[in-house]
């Protein structure tokens, strides 16, 4: 035992030593195991940082672009004070830019959209539906064809009448009678004949030289409910009956410049001869809905949905906007189309979604009495896309419409 001690006495520190150096490898392999892979996974995120920093140091810097279509001026040092306070300024002023744009367009979009009967008939139109319903018809049935200078050519009664008028002025009133004698009728009637032949065309012909256009009698679209006098609108009604009037009056406003564009304005020299259809929805229908919308692919964060089944734009109502759509259906001087496609376009937020070009058949309007000339004239089926602002718009939306659109009701007040 003593030679043990002995020997302990003289190897204590290596043995202490020993044994401290089997704790630490137990320890290394069980308690700090998990500070290992910490230390390992920080190590790993400090590596990508790195690589990180590496990368952005040697990334190319350009000042900001400030005028749209500029190229990118590169950033040959870095930046000092007054770059860093010339970009803000920049970014200030792109965003200012940006408001006024929208500020802009929501000017333009309302700008000739004007209630009728009275400013304050929406939201609540109460008991003067029944005047509002007076003045639509009234607006919708003679104002705006008036507008366009619209007519139809003289039809069979017009003509009759106007075969009475000139027998009377060219036979009876010229008529020489010595007691009941008359002694020039037969040669009167005879010249009367080949007068009255000449009439229908003479009589198309002049309408078609003091007149703008030809419309249908049914081109444009009046809302049912307000032809219907024992039913009363309801304030959604007159919502629908003003909205499909804004559209229609727009796309009017488009024929008009049109063809106010060609000189000696007339039917025959004119770009749009003949008004066929004007299609506008008068319900929730007239909007391009889509509650399953998604943000454009390349920009998830965007707040502008969009839909590309429902047309080629994807364009659906949101909260900065309604998407409404209409179908133009006109007969024109094919050699005018760029023109009319622009007029359509031209200070609106419209954009044409489509069109159809087909031959119309000369023989079948001829015999109808329409005189376009001698430009190669066409059929065209025109589908145009509005956009109408809900900055302007909301205010005067009647609940059961913001309902149909999906609006949500304003948060209470905290």
């Amino acid at each position: 035992m003593d030679k043990a001690l002995t020997i302990i006495k003289k190897n204590l520190l290596s043995i202490i030593c020993s044994v401290a150096a089997l704790l630490a490898m137990i320890a290394l392999l069980y308690p700090l195991s998990g500070m290992r892979t910490k230390f390992k996974a920080d190590l790993a995120d400090r590596a990508k940082n790195f690589t990180r920093a590496q990368s952005l140091l040697r990334e190319a810097r350009f000042l900001p672009i400030v005028e749209p279509g500029a190229e990118p001026e590169p950033l040959n040092r870095f930046p000092t004070d007054q770059v860093i306070t010339a970009g803000k300024a920049a970014r200030d002023t792109v965003h200012n830019q940006s408001d006024q744009l929208l500020l802009d367009a929501i000017a333009l979009n309302q700008a000739g959209h004007d209630l009728l009967y009275s400013p304050d008939i929406l939201p609540n139109p109460g008991d003067h539906v029944f005047d509002y319903r007076s003045a639509y018809l009234d607006a919708v049935q003679k104002q705006l064809p008036a507008a366009l200078g619209g007519v139809m050519p003289p039809n069979a009664d017009e003509i009759n009448r106007r075969i009475t008028e000139l027998h009377q002025t060219e036979v009876e009133n010229k008529i020489i009678k010595i007691g009941q004698t008359e002694l020039n009728r037969v040669e009167l009637e005879n010249d009367f004949a080949e007068l009255k032949a000449k009439l229908p065309d003479q009589l198309r012909r002049e309408s078609a030289m003091k007149n703008k256009l030809y419309i249908d009698p049914t081109a444009l679209s009046v809302n049912a409910i307000m032809t219907n006098v024992d039913q009363k609108p309801t304030p959604a009604d007159v919502w629908y009956a003003q909205f499909s009037l804004w559209i229609q009056k727009d796309v009017a406003s488009s024929i008009i410049a049109a063809n106010n564009n060609v000189p000696n304005s007339n039917i025959q020299n004119d770009a749009i001869k003949r008004l066929v259809q004007l299609r506008v929805p008068g319900d929730v229908n007239v909007y391009v809905q889509s509650p399953g919308a998604t943000p454009p692919p390349d920009d998830p964060n965007a707040t502008d949905p969009r839909d590309f089944t429902k047309s080629p734009t994807g364009r659906v109502c949101n909260d900065l906007y309604d998407v409404v759509q209409c179908t133009l259906v006109v007969e024109a001087d094919q050699r005018q189309i760029p023109l009319i496609l622009r007029e359509l376009q031209r200070d609106k937020l419209t954009s044409v979604l489509g069109i159809e070009i087909s031959p119309i058949d000369a023989g079948a309007d001829d015999a109808q009495g329409f005189m376009y000339g001698v430009a190669p004239v066409v059929r065209l089926s025109i589908t145009l896309e509005s956009l109408f602002m809900r900055k302007w718009t909301l205010p005067l939306m009647p609940e059961e419409v913001k309902t149909e659109l999906h609006i949500a009701p304003p948060a209470p007040a905290q």
